[in-house]
């Protein structure tokens, strides 16, 4: 009995707990994607401008598109799609004043606006990964697997590692 009473007592509590979920009579698109709902891709950071005032990143308003390129300054005004040509991978130099980067396979040195473009390394090999030393004298790079470094100033170009 006692066994019986405390069965029955459970069902009642277990019972009364369950209740069946009520369905709207229509469900509306306001419904389903309730805030926030954010189309497209959220925007990825790429890099700084060289003066430090503008921003860029990859951004899509919308799922279907590709990712494009936007800069806007640190105000977050002037919003507008980037340049075609904008240099995105550079190095800046120690005192700011000039960028390394790497152009059509070759390492170019330019000021840190981007005028006075020069070819500082042309070879058959591809360059890559240039760091500048801490006083701007001269920078490292990466050139078929082997680091090399070259002056700014004063021009030298030294091979520092041999693959075997």
């Amino acid at each position: 009995m006692r066994y019986l009473l405390s069965l029955l007592i459970i069902s009642f509590i277990s019972a009364s707990g369950l209740q069946a979920q009520s369905f709207p009579e229509e469900l509306t698109l306001k419904e389903i994607f309730e805030d926030p709902f954010i189309p497209g891709h959220r925007p990825n950071f790429s890099h700084f401008s060289p003066n430090g005032k503008t921003i860029y990143y990859w951004w899509s308003d919308s799922t279907a598109d590709k990712m494009k390129l936007y800069q806007v300054g640190l105000s977050g005004k002037n919003f507008k799609k980037a340049p075609e040509d904008v240099v995105r991978n550079y190095e800046l130099s120690p005192k700011g004043d000039k960028v390394i980067y790497s152009k059509g396979g070759k390492l170019m040195l330019a000021n840190a606006d981007f005028s006075n473009e020069r070819v500082i390394v042309a070879s058959k090999g591809r360059q890559y990964s240039p760091t500048w030393k801490s006083d701007g004298s001269a920078f490292a790079y990466v050139l078929d697997g082997d680091v090399w470094i070259t002056g700014v100033e004063k021009p030298y170009v030294n091979q520092v590692t041999k693959r075997k």
